[in-house]
């Protein structure tokens, strides 16, 4: 089963996106991208490519899924074929190249970063909103993870394959 086949798909996107026709830099993460758009109830916001920095470094979030009510979630994708064994995360690209990556890490440390930039922001920290719930996820739209994977960084419902 593919991820677009996971989710029903509607011909018009329902969510408002922030930019509204944002470029990509991997076909995993325009394929993502389309997905959420096509699936996400209208009070959804779906961002892209939003960068922040914060004392410790830069960072990049690939996708942020805003949705009133429930919370914020910081989406990391991976594209190519993605694994964990003993010694960490791995990605082979489509052209091949097999690289280190921690996309656990990565989601989490920018799901932070947003997180305490926007409490800290006096338009919130002011405001009568309470606080809301901060999550982050892994999509890697072209690997297969099996159903008992786990590791202490990912648990299974935190990781999002093609097939699982």
């Amino acid at each position: 089963m593919s991820l677009r086949q996971t989710a029903w798909v509607s011909p018009v996107p329902h969510c408002r996106t922030i930019p509204p026709e944002p470029a990509f830099t991997t076909g995993s993460e325009m394929q993502v991208w389309q997905l959420l758009c096509d699936t996400l109830p209208t009070e959804a916001v779906l961002m892209a490519n939003f960068r922040i920095t914060d004392e410790r470094k830069d960072h990049e979030a690939n996708l942020i899924v805003l949705m009133p009510g429930a919370g914020v979630i910081v989406v990391e994708v991976k594209g190519g074929s993605v694994w964990r064994d003993r010694l960490g995360w791995h990605q082979r690209t489509q052209g091949g190249e097999k690289r280190r990556c921690d996309p656990a890490k990565q989601a989490m440390l920018t799901k932070y970063a947003v997180r305490d930039y926007v409490e800290h922001d006096p338009r919130w920290s002011t405001s009568s909103r309470t606080r809301i719930v901060w999550a982050h996820a892994i999509v890697t739209p072209h690997s297969e993870f099996r159903d008992d994977f786990a590791a202490p960084e990912c648990p299974r419902w935190l990781g999002l394959a093609a097939r699982h």
